[in-house]
């Protein structure tokens, strides 16, 4: 098996799946969700954050693995293929230091009595935190997205 052709085989077309994950969750799933009431979209939040955080995880592994691999195993391309993997996996450092506080706040709205609810509503502060996600989920998909461009230059170099 040549196990360098199952990581090029790996690493881009992941990569570019994964950015398009994340760009079709900040374009077409989380704006519907900002005319909303708190009691509709903290719910449906919840559900898009855990079960994006479900597939997202995985492929971004994948994909770093596959460039890290690429990286020490192909001296001439290492620069790039480090920096695809780099792109992939500073998402997570992202999410997890950047993102997490809001979707905590999110995701506890989610859990108060609707009448506290509606306060976060009608103060804004949920239309706020599901913009920034957006805003924060839209690099993401550029992070990743650049990742599968490096690597696909890598590769057909």
């Amino acid at each position: 098996m040549d196990f360098e052709l199952t990581a090029k085989l790996l690493a881009v077309p992941v990569a570019f799946v994964t950015a398009g994950y994340f760009a079709c969750a900040s374009q077409n799933s989380l704006p519907l969700l900002y005319e909303q009431p708190p009691s509709v979209s903290t719910p449906i939040f919840a559900g898009v954050f855990y079960r994006g955080a479900a597939f997202v995880i995985p492929t971004t592994l994948v994909s770093s693995a596959a460039y890290a691999y690429l990286a020490c195993t192909t001296p001439v391309q290492r620069t790039v293929y480090g920096a695809a993997a780099a792109a992939l996996l500073f998402n997570m450092p992202l999410t997890r230091i950047v993102m997490i506080p809001g979707i905590n706040r999110l995701i506890e709205i989610g859990n108060l009595s609707s009448v506290e609810q509606e306060k976060a509503g009608q103060s804004g502060e949920v239309l706020k935190l599901l913009e920034a996600w957006n805003a924060q989920n839209a690099i993401r998909a550029v992070l990743a997205f650049a990742g599968g461009v490096a690597g696909l230059i890598a590769v057909m170099a």
